[in-house]
Parts: structure tokens; C-alpha cells; sequence
């Protein structure tokens, strides 16, 4: 008799448990981040970088593009484009840019 009552209890007690999970409310936070992407305008991003999204990604329409100038001598480009199928995607491409060059100094 005792090892059914301690089982019934046992039972009762994961059954609220349980039950008590469910009616929990978790608090969604969105939290910022800055990644030093700055966003331009689709006519500032290089026509070679939207050829090659175009050649891999044809019938693409580009939405969206950003810049990070965090490396020295490398531009990093964050385009946002939407499929034929209606879906948008994101797509980082590196370029390396040559260093300014100076003008040797003059005595």
C-alpha cells in the first residue's frame, strides 16, 4: 500500500511539475550588437561586387548593402539580396584595397 501511495504522490507531483513549466513566460530580449558595418546606399557598393552576386545569384534583386572598414587595406561588404523565390539572404564578400600611396618627402 505504501509503494502505491509514494507512486501516486510521485506522479501527482511531476504532473504539476509539469504543468507548472508550461504556464512559465519567458521574457524575449533583443540585444543589439554593433558588428562596425555602417549601411550605404546599393549605388556605393562596386559594380564588380554586384556582378558576382549577380553571376552566382542570378534573377536576384540586391535589398540592402553595408560597409566595415575594421581591417586596414580590406573593405567588407554585407549585401542583402532577395531570391526569385522571394527569399532574402545575406552574402559578406572581402576586398582588399591597395595602400595609399605617399609622395616621397622633398628636402
Amino acid at each position: 500500500m505504501k509503494k502505491i501511495f509514494l507512486s501516486l504522490v510521485f506522479l501527482f507531483g511531476v504532473g504539476t511539475f509539469v504543468m507548472a513549466d508550461d504556464t512559465m513566460k519567458v521574457k524575449n530580449d533583443t540585444v543589439a550588437v554593433e558588428d562596425g558595418f555602417k549601411n550605404i546606399d546599393l549605388k556605393e557598393v562596386p559594380q564588380s561586387v554586384k556582378d558576382a552576386i549577380a553571376k552566382k545569384y542570378p534573377e536576384s534583386t540586391l535589398k540592402s548593402a553595408s560597409l566595415s572598414l575594421k581591417e586596414e587595406g580590406v573593405k567588407a561588404y554585407r549585401i542583402v539580396y532577395v531570391t526569385k523565390e522571394g527569399v532574402e539572404n545575406s552574402i559578406l564578400i572581402n576586398i582588399k584595397t591597395a595602400p595609399a600611396k605617399t609622395a616621397p618627402a622633398t628636402k
